[in-house]
């Protein structure tokens, strides 16, 4: 996924001219990149009416923790900031990460969880989870268990997630602690193909939604603020 050389060049700061417009003086054509990184942050922060300390959680969580043992089953897009949620809110309160990445098969991460819930830990299911026959696994584990489980969708949008991949995997050094690699794009329109949203009669105890919100340093800001995804990539 790259970008287009109007992305790069809006990035670095030079004018961008094609070969028609520099020698022939043809009109400019017009060009929407399809997604607006500091249009997205002036839309949130105006949304809540602050501007965000770089110190401060990178997710707000939306729940607390009020039993003992859970199970708490993510559903979103690659890059809509499930494993932040995670860092950031989960694994203060307590719970245990699986996470498919790391572990490469549901088996595997299924085992993982099972040793995690005998050892009277609470879970996080850190995998994109996109539809009721993939959560069902982890409704029948509680069940097994017998405790609650609930769920958090992340609301991220295609082209919001794919920037988010892109801005991490290509920042290495500062936005990128995992060392994950860019996806292709049809790992985000797969999901999408694949998604049903999750409902409580599939066994939740309750569904929170998280819409993406970055935080982080200014030098972080300023590179997500970049164009990292060309139109013409996908």
């Amino acid at each position: 996924m790259l970008t287009d050389g109007r992305d790069l060049a809006a990035n670095i700061g030079i004018k961008f001219q094609t070969p028609e417009e520099f020698f022939l003086n043809a009109p400019t054509e017009p060009y929407d990149h399809i997604f607006e990184p500091s249009r997205y942050l002036q839309v949130t922060q105006a949304a809540e009416g602050t501007t965000h300390d770089a110190a401060a959680p990178a997710v707000a969580a939306p729940f607390t923790k009020d039993i003992k043992q859970d199970i708490v089953v993510f559903c979103g897009s690659p890059g809509a900031g499930k494993s932040t949620f995670f860092w950031d809110v989960l694994q203060p309160l307590g719970y245990e990460r699986v996470n498919q990445d790391i572990l490469k098969t549901r088996d595997k991460c299924v085992k993982k969880a099972r040793e995690l819930l005998e050892a009277g830990a609470s879970v996080a299911i850190d995998n994109t989870n996109a539809n009721v026959e993939t959560r069902s696994h982890w409704v029948k584990l509680a069940r097994e268990f017998d405790v609650p489980i609930r769920c958090v969708r992340f609301t991220a949008s295609t082209r919001l997630a794919e920037h988010n991949d892109a801005a991490r995997a290509l920042n290495t050094n500062i936005m990128n602690p995992e060392n994950r690699s860019q996806l292709p794009s049809i790992a985000f329109r797969s999901f999408l193909q694949r998604l049903q949203e999750p409902t409580l009669d599939e066994g939740f105890q309750d569904i929170y939604k998280v819409d993406f919100e970055f935080k982080g340093t200014d030098e972080q800001k300023k590179l997500w603020s970049r164009y990292w995804v060309s139109k013409y990539s996908t």
